[in-house]
């Protein structure tokens, strides 16, 4: 059931990014263009798609595997879980967005991103591992 959960959400995490950078925060991409690799803002996107998905599916397995360590079941617990697991990275980003040049709309659509990643493994975690 563990590994059901990782596939799960991995597969349904892999929208996250698509549907708040992609879509939601798409124009605030090209506010700082000079802080994007060469490649990404000549459009070659494939290995940075490729890495996120890599890196969403590690996010979703850190959290299932999580929620299964501690015997954390059930939605409400699977959902605690995951706003745990969110809170050291957002902390980062938003104090490396102090000392280096970002979009706030660019950083708030990937916070909101990896929230709602962290929030569907939780979601799931929840639902099947037992």
């Amino acid at each position: 059931m563990v590994l059901a959960a990782i596939l799960i959400a991995g597969g349904l995490a892999v929208v996250t990014d698509w549907l708040f950078l992609g879509v939601l925060f798409r124009e605030a991409r090209g506010n700082y263009p000079e802080v994007w690799w060469p490649a990404i803002r000549d459009r070659e996107t494939g290995s940075a798609k490729t890495w996120t998905v890599l890196l969403g599916f590690v996010a979703s397995a850190g959290v299932v595997l999580l929620c299964a360590a501690t015997g954390s079941h059930g939605l409400v617990r699977g959902l605690e879980i995951s706003l745990l697991a969110f809170i050291a990275p957002a902390a980062f980003l938003l104090t490396a967005f102090q000392f280096i040049k970002m979009d706030l709309w660019v950083v708030a659509g990937a916070g909101f991103a990896w929230l709602a990643r962290l929030l569907i493994a939780g979601l799931i975690a929840g639902l099947i591992v037992s």
